[in-house]
């Protein structure tokens, strides 16, 4: 086990927003949590990545406890989130941006290598290594947000939304990169509003409603379960 993430609470100001999650993530897994918005999804990587405050609950990385560790040191500890909406350095080159992703590293050989990585696994990216980040498309920003996470050399990768807004090729080629970042090695948690593509790629699911798991399970049973398909699958 790779994360074990027990009886998280939070709250924002009087509203309880997450109520006592508890869920795994196995080495080499990729975990899905579903839901609809206000769920408490993205809430729940913010909290397991210490960028919200936590009520209660604890959170273990690798064996270690990281409730109350500061966000860097989780990073630099080899857990990564990837933002909803991208939040990329807009006046910066996209090889800048890239660059930011392994501030916490030293070992400048490692990075030059994860560097080309991230180029073959995203050729638009190379091709505008020296454009501005803030002019690239929607598209290309996603995939700089999603490389400059992987510059950081994670163990386990927070993905929030990753296709929110892209259009339906892009979606494809976004989740097929996700499916090649698990295969070099990377343990992924992700949240996803397409709930379709997300069970098609994950191992195991997690269903959260107003703060709390009401289902889990293997992602394909999920798919085949009446109450999943007319709730998040469309029918």
């Amino acid at each position: 086990m790779i994360l074990s993430v027990q009886d998280l609470t939070i709250h924002y100001g009087a509203i309880q927003a997450l109520r006592g999650i508890s869920f795994e993530v196995d080495q080499g897994e990729i975990i899905t949590l579903i839901g609809s918005n206000g769920a408490g999804k993205s809430t729940t990587l913010n909290g397991i990545s210490n960028v919200i405050k936590k009520t209660s609950g604890k959170v273990e990385f690798n064996g270690n406890d990281i409730t109350g560790l500061a966000p860097d040191k989780i990073v630099a500890a080899g857990l990564v989130q990837i933002p909803e909406g991208r939040r990329i350095f807009a006046n910066l080159s996209v090889q800048d941006n890239l660059a930011m992703g392994a501030y916490t590293r030293t070992d400048r050989r490692a990075i030059r290598e994860d560097l080309e990585m991230v180029y073959s696994l995203f050729p638009r990216l190379k091709e505008r290594m020296h454009q501005v980040a803030g002019t690239l498309s929607g598209g290309e920003q996603q995939m700089l947000a999603m490389g400059r996470g992987l510059m950081a050399k994670p163990r386990l990768l927070l993905l929030d939304e990753p296709s929110m807004g892209l259009a339906p090729i892009l979606v494809d080629e976004i989740f097929e990169v996700i499916r090649r970042i698990n295969q070099a090695g990377a343990t992924i948690l992700l949240v996803e509003q397409n709930a379709y593509k997300a069970l098609g790629i994950a191992a195991r699911a997690y269903i959260l409603e107003t703060g709390r798991v009401i289902k889990s399970g293997p992602a394909a049973e999920l798919m085949k379960d009446d109450v999943v398909k007319a709730s998040y699958l469309g029918g």
